[in-house]
């Protein structure tokens, strides 16, 4: 794997995430859930298969994993021949295949 590539839907995710936390927790609780994020990243680079596969939740033709960072958050993601797709970021209380019927993070 050489990079992680983030859907411009997993961008705002975590944007509003960011804003979300910093409002309601501050700044510091938001910066250690950018790094716990930012370690995802890292770690999924080094073992991709690790996210739990969701079948349920995989648009046609595509097969989404998921990581939960910090019990709260969830990376969904596929894996591609050189680099991880991440397709949004989203709190695991969300409605997952609401979210994810709406906007599964293709490319954009």
């Amino acid at each position: 794997m050489k990079r992680v590539l983030i859907s411009q839907s997993a961008c705002r995710d975590r944007d509003s995430i960011d804003d979300y936390t910093i409002e309601n927790f501050g700044l510091e609780q938001a910066e250690r859930l950018r790094e716990a994020l930012a370690d995802a990243f890292i770690s999924l680079l080094r073992m991709p298969e690790s996210g739990r596969l969701q079948p349920d939740l995989s648009p046609p033709g595509r097969t989404l994993r998921s990581r939960i960072v910090l019990g709260a958050f969830l990376i969904v993601y596929e894996v591609a021949q050189d680099e991880i797709r991440v397709a949004r970021i989203l709190h695991a209380a969300r409605n997952l295949p609401s979210e994810l019927l709406r906007d599964a993070g293709d490319a954009e």
